[in-house]
């Protein structure tokens, strides 16, 4: 029996802009093998494809899986994408409704570390169950590692006690696979003759054939391979090789080695929702998957068919939570993101479950974990059609919230930002929980004005953004009596900052301003400690920076002293509905309430107010009830968006660092890295243009 498939959409070979092997989806067809019974299975068994397939079928392909594959690793993977596992992603696209294209990498960590966890793609193909750092999805085979020999050889080997392995030339797939601890704990060393491993980089076609082509060559006796590999090169010499499933399948001795692999699809942390889409596709077309691996000659375990997936039973309003969590990024700047989305998450799921417990019980947040702005962009398509989602909430990481916004507008969909500052996403049809940069200006220019500051030097990246948010701070600082003197223009990563400090001294600036992105702050803030020059320096909370993780950090790197800074929110506040809301946040998850974790807890308590007085999450009703307004936000008084900009209006505060505060796990050491100073009301700022 063949699978039930229509072709899937295959790829092309690209590069991206790191070197590596990239793809694009472009029309394609099922490996030729396979082509022509599929075509003809397609019409008839499409008639008894579940409801839910058909209905995605009807409405397009319309979001994109991207996966991540090796391109020489038949029979599991190819470029030609004629391997299982491509064969397979596309059988689980199709019932997903999503158009299928691979990231080209060769099976290796770094296949997780820089791809997965970098967002070039979503899913791996063909992982062990429970595999570190991913989540895996239910199996959807179970192969075991195999002896393979002659079939004219004489013996019969089944069993890793067999006397006969001693007398035998054994040769390994590759060193170092569970089998081979096996040989070795019985004293097998001596047997093992050749290792025929992984040749990926080797101008061959078929690497994973070499221990097949040993056999038969009779360069050793037998060989210890996993199933797959000698199940499909030896199925192409007919009657000439035995493949057999080694015994036992746990081993008894140390160190108890499972010689039997279930596999399954890996997803990033915190992609629980495609886990589940994902086991669910892997539930309805298990037969044919099942097929597949018979006609590749997978040697599998028998281990039935995969449960049915449960009815649902509740009408859930579906938000689409969009952001980065820790996956262990290997960029500082990605590692600063991940801490700030992993606050937000936690903020959401706080929301979710105050506005449940409240009586909004099909209210239903789904998360994806978003490291990169395309990645952003393929979750919140696939957030919207295959989870249903009617408003997407989001925003932190670089060209994050530009990427939620076009999709919102493409699909209808309301979308809340809960971190980018930009101005030029302003007066857009997006609502902004998060602070533009033009408040966070504004609210810095009132808080010196305060303190008698009068002259200022800024020194900003060499952007279009940041020459308008200079362009704002002067307009404001001229209002209070202050004017900016000067101005320095600088690159991303300067690492020497003398020049810019030596000429805010030479003008007679009072403070400098910082409008550089976290990393570079660090930076600045330590070369302008070491030049002791006399004056303040005001750094900007740009998104990574205003969490404790983060002033703990810069506090440590420059031990004379940070400066104060305006944040979002301070897990300090202390009356009203403030202290309850962090008390509450700080009792659940056991550290601070930083401020993106009000920012998506803000978020998502008004869309959950919106659907209890609505009935539902449609784009203008929910539109019409926050430009409604007033809202209670924990923040000492309602807050309202702003028609025209959709900001909302906001008072934010001021925090300063405790020189000498220890960082810790405790939750006690890490609120006290900081102290609330103030809050400040923030003047009027230019409007939409």
């Amino acid at each position: 029996m063949m699978p039930a498939v229509g072709p899937p959409v295959m790829t092309e070979v690209a590069t991206d802009t790191d070197g590596h092997e990239a793809s694009a989806p472009v029309s394609g067809v099922l490996p030729r093998r396979l082509a022509a019974k599929a075509a003809a299975a397609f019409f008839v068994l499409a008639l008894l494809a579940p409801a839910s397939s058909s209905a995605q079928g009807e409405a397009g392909q319309t979001w994109e899986l991207v996966v991540c594959a090796d391109p020489h690793a038949m029979p599991l993977s190819d470029r030609s994408a004629e391997g299982y596992e491509n064969v397979i992603a596309g059988i689980l696209a199709e019932e997903l409704g999503a158009t299928l294209s691979f990231d080209w990498y060769p099976q290796m960590q770094d296949m997780i570390d820089l791809r997965l966890r970098g967002g070039y793609c979503d899913v791996v193909m063909g992982v062990p169950d429970g595999a570190e750092p991913l989540l895996t999805t239910i199996s959807y085979y179970t192969s075991p590692y195999v002896f393979v020999y002659r079939a004219d050889a004489g013996i019969e080997v089944t069993s890793l006690d067999d006397p006969v392995l001693s007398e035998l030339r054994i040769g390994l797939q590759n060193a170092g696979m569970p089998p081979h601890d096996s040989l070795l704990a019985r004293g097998l060393a001596d047997s093992i003759v050749a290792e025929y491993g992984s040749t990926r980089y080797a101008p061959r076609d078929d690497p994973q054939a070499r221990l097949v082509e040993a056999v038969l060559a009779g360069e050793v006796d037998v060989g210890v391979s996993w199933g797959p590999s000698a199940g499909y090169y030896a199925a192409q010499h007919p009657g000439e090789l035995v493949v057999v499933p080694i015994e036992p399948a746990i081993d008894p001795m140390p160190p108890f080695t499972n010689l039997q692999l279930p596999m399954t699809i890996g997803v990033r942390q915190g992609d629980e929702a495609l886990r589940d889409s994902l086991s669910l596709a892997i539930v309805r077309r298990w037969d044919d998957i099942q097929a597949v691996l018979e006609e590749y000659a997978v040697p599998l375990v028998d281990a039935g068919p995969a449960p049915a997936p449960p009815e649902q039973t509740v009408e859930r309003l579906v938000v689409g939570y969009v952001g980065p969590n820790r996956t262990g990024s290997r960029t500082v700047a990605g590692s600063l993101f991940e801490v700030v989305g992993d606050a937000a998450r936690a903020g959401a799921l706080l929301a979710e479950d105050v506005m449940v417990s409240n009586g909004a019980s099909s209210l239903d947040v789904v998360f994806a974990n978003a490291p990169s702005a395309g990645a952003a962009k393929r979750a919140a398509m696939r957030l919207v059609h295959l989870d249903g989602a009617r408003v997407l909430i989001g925003g932190l990481g670089d060209g994050q919230a530009a990427a939620l916004a076009d999709v919102a507008a493409e699909t209808g969909v309301a979308n809340l930002n809960i971190g980018d500052d930009d101005p030029a996403l302003r007066c857009t049809a997006t609502f902004h929980v998060a602070p533009s940069a033009d408040l966070y200006a504004a609210a810095i220019a009132a808080r010196a004005g305060d303190a008698g500051v009068t002259r200022w030097h800024v020194v900003r990246l060499d952007d279009d953004r940041w020459s308008r948010v200079a362009e704002t701070f002067g307009a404001i600082v001229a209002q209070t009596g202050a004017e900016v003197v000067g101005e320095s223009v600088v690159a991303e990563a300067d690492p020497v900052y003398a020049d810019e400090l030596n000429a805010a001294r030479e003008e007679g600036a009072d403070a400098v301003l910082v409008l550089l992105g976290a990393p570079d702050q660090i930076a600045f803030l330590a070369q302008a400690a070491a030049l002791g020059p006399e004056m303040t320096i005001v750094p900007y909370p740009a998104v990574a920076t205003q969490s404790r993780d983060y002033i703990a950090a810069a506090s440590r790197l420059n031990p004379s002293g940070v400066p104060e800074r305006v944040v979002m929110w301070e897990t300090t506040l202390a009356e009203g509905p403030a202290a309850d809301l962090n008390e509450r946040f700080t009792s659940r998850f056991g550290r601070p309430m930083d401020p993106h974790a009000w920012a998506a807890y803000a978020a998502v308590t008004l869309v959950g107010q919106a659907a209890a007085e609505t009935g539902g999450l449609e784009q203008g009703a929910l539109e019409e009830f926050l430009l409604g307004g007033p809202h209670e936000l924990a923040k000492g008084r309602p807050l309202a968006f702003d028609s025209d900009s959709r900001q909302l209006e906001q008072p934010l505060y001021v925090v300063r660092p405790v020189p000498g505060a220890p960082w810790g796990r405790n939750l006690s050491q890490q609120v006290g890295v900081a102290e609330l100073v103030g809050a400040v009301d923030v003047p009027e700022v230019p409007g939409c243009q």
